[in-house]
């Protein structure tokens, strides 16, 4: 089964000042949060996208296409665990999971933790992982990660114990964590997971998409 997208959007940008997933991408002119899932759609087949969001003008942001389901954050203002509830709850299987700030989301990278989900893990030898998490920098990039639907329940638990780290479930799921030393070949400088949280952020993404023309 191909993996579902899912584009958590909730978050309140209170650091950028606006809303992230509605950033001018230059040469385009089109929102952050579009740019992104053309680039992702690009590079890998998708059974469907799952936007998390809760403001109308994120909600206008994608072209209303049947492979595309908006859906509000069940209990807003939560974090991006509940954000991740809410997107499991609405795909079949596994879903790529990512914020609305990684301009330069590298399909590749993506692809490679694809292929995670069937190569055997020393730390799982009978059993494949429910979530696949890339490490870099020594922080598990929780929102550039793999997750499968059944990591729900472990997910649900956690919040009505009051929990919103998005680690809070890991005990209760089979993880398997990528390296940094295995993007080595897919992204040296590590663009994919690179994300805006200030202005300063933006603009210094913004020059580069500009001198680079990177397309989607």
């Amino acid at each position: 089964m191909l993996p579902s997208l899912i584009v958590l959007a909730g978050g309140e940008s209170r650091r950028m000042g606006q809303h992230k997933a509605l950033l001018p991408v230059p040469i385009h002119d089109v929102p952050l949060l579009a740019y992104m899932v053309a680039r992702v759609r690009k590079g890998i087949p998708l059974d469907r996208i799952v936007l998390v969001a809760n403001e109308p003008a994120v909600v206008k942001a994608l072209p209303h296409t049947p492979d595309i389901t908006v859906v509000p954050d069940r209990i807003p203002g939560q974090g991006p665990l509940q954000g991740l509830a809410t997107g499991l709850a609405h795909v079949p299987a596994w879903a790529i999971v990512l914020g609305c700030d990684m301009p330069f989301v590298q399909p590749a990278v993506l692809r490679h933790l694809l292929a995670c989900r069937d190569r055997p893990a020393p730390e799982l030898p009978r059993t494949g992982p429910q979530a696949i998490i890339p490490v870099v920098q020594e922080r598990a990039q929780t929102l550039h990660a793999l997750y499968h639907v059944s990591c729900l329940p472990a997910i649900v638990n956690a919040l009505n114990q009051g929990k919103r780290r998005m680690t809070s479930f890991w005990p209760a799921i089979r993880l398997h964590m990528v390296p940094e030393p295995a993007l080595d070949h897919l992204d040296a400088p590590r663009d994919s997971f690179r994300n805006l949280n200030t202005p300063a952020d933006w603009d210094a993404a913004r020059t580069r998409l500009l001198q680079a023309r990177e397309v989607a």
